[in-house]
């Protein structure tokens, strides 16, 4: 540390400051008696903690970074103290103890003044009441100014706080790592897990193995990037149960650009997600028996008919009929018809195979596909679907009905683009089968 012992210089170097200005020359000879200008290097210490608190100094050029610990052990890293900021002997105005570090970040020029008594200092020199008050007085306007700043942030802090904790959403805050350190209150009420039982984990603690592992490769080849993700998780709460989440994640960058967190804002969409998926099934499902309804067979159909003809298989169209249906209806009542419907359905179901496809298409009427069946296979499950059906029985007011069903059979042909020409020649064979007698099956020829 370098100090100036030229009186003149000194004198000099605080006239040209505005702390100093209107001074009278022998106001700054005695300022200037009182201390030194020191030069400093970048990161040279100025004082440290622990040093005798009878500093203070006025930074003429240059800047001087700050940190002072309280008596209780808090630390504040204050800001640089640009040129015209002055610090020190702070007990003077709370007589709290105070220590601090002080070092120059750049070349700095400093006026500084040890003494070891401010308060004796002023009385014994009544002439340097004015600039040492001065001084005084614009270090007390600095940290006025340093602790209305700090109060403005704390509340700032306060409320954005109570606005995530009180967030309808889920908020997550994680490391670049993915390693937790934060949750708000809705993310508890959510999932059931509490704060001190997921900081410091990482969130595949919550996967259920039903998210698919692409939506994770792009998750993190998004947000590593720099980039805002969205899109949605199937998650598990800590009692085992599933929720859906729709999720906003977004990175947080320090002051010099490096990814340091991650923030996600997350929306439970469970119930969202039951009533779609709710909607869906209604949309696509016969009321009655449960099976696909009209227009959801003919849609999977025309699926079927393009995979069949790209991968050059066959695929068989079955219809069948309730029989004497209208008689059960007039003898029985509805109840009993849709009783006999059901039945038929059910046994439909547990006798043909997951790949088969299944439709109510209207009234007493089903459709039937057998992709990759050839005639004699579609043959031997219709007429094994006929002997099942026929073996179904229901009871209505202690009237046992028995249910049997008339079968029409044909092969999609090539070149057919649509299912309304195969259903159209397994209705024909299936009015033969009625015709010829009922409980019995026809292929189309």
């Amino acid at each position: 540390m370098k100090r100036a012992v030229d009186r003149d210089a000194i004198r000099q170097a605080l006239s040209r400051h505005d702390l100093f200005e209107g001074l009278a020359v022998e106001a700054l000879d005695e300022v200037a008696a009182l201390g030194h200008i020191v030069t400093l290097r970048p990161g040279q210490v100025l004082f440290r903690k622990g040093d005798p608190g009878d500093f203070l100094f006025c930074v003429l050029e240059g800047q001087i970074q700050i940190g002072v610990e309280t008596a209780t052990g808090d630390v504040h890293h204050m800001n640089l103290l640009p040129p015209g900021t002055v610090f020190g002997e702070i007990a003077l105005l709370d007589d709290l103890p105070r220590s601090a570090d002080a070092y120059a970040v750049e070349r700095t020029c400093v006026f500084t003044i040890n003494r070891n008594d401010f308060h004796a200092l002023l009385l014994a020199e009544p002439r340097l009441h004015q600039p040492i008050i001065r001084l005084l007085c614009e270090r007390v306007r600095w940290t006025s100014a340093m602790v209305e700043a700090k109060s403005h942030i704390e509340m700032e802090l306060r409320k954005l706080t109570s606005a995530v904790e009180h967030s309808p959403n889920l908020v997550l805050i994680t490391d670049i790592a993915g390693r937790i350190e934060y949750v708000n209150r809705k993310f508890t009420a959510v999932t059931g897990w509490q704060p001190e039982e997921v900081i410091g984990k990482t969130t595949s603690l919550f996967k259920s193995g039903l998210t698919p592992p692409s939506t994770y490769q792009d998750l993190w080849r998004t947000i590593l990037d720099g980039g805002e993700w969205h899109g949605e998780f199937c998650n598990r709460r800590k009692d085992g149960s599933l929720y859906w989440e729709k999720c906003s994640i977004a990175p947080v960058r320090s002051p010099t650009g490096l990814l340091t967190h991650f923030v996600a804002l997350k929306e439970d969409v469970t119930e969202t997600k039951r009533l779609q998926e709710e909607l869906t099934r209604l949309a696509s499902q016969d009321s009655l028996t449960g099976i696909a309804n009209r227009r959801h067979f003919l849609e999977r159909a025309h699926t079927e008919i393009i995979r069949a003809g790209r991968a050059k298989t066959p695929l068989a169209v079955l219809m069948l009929d309730v029989d004497h249906f209208k008689k059960i209806n007039d003898e029985y009542g509805h109840a009993a018809g849709d009783a006999a419907l059901k039945a038929l359905a059910d046994t439909c179901r547990s006798t043909l195979r997951e790949t088969d496809l299944f439709g109510r298409l209207g009234g007493e009427e089903f459709g039937i596909l057998f992709p990759g069946d050839d005639l004699n296979a579609a043959t031997e499950a219709a007429e094994r679907l006929r002997l099942a059906i026929a073996a179904t029985k229901i009871t209505i007011g202690g009237a046992t009905i028995a249910i049997t069903a008339s079968l029409g059979l044909s092969l999609l042909q090539d070149g057919e683009k649509s299912i309304d020409a195969a259903l159209s020649r397994a209705d024909q064979a299936l009015y033969v089968a009625k015709q010829a007698g009922r409980n019995r099956l026809e292929i189309s020829g």
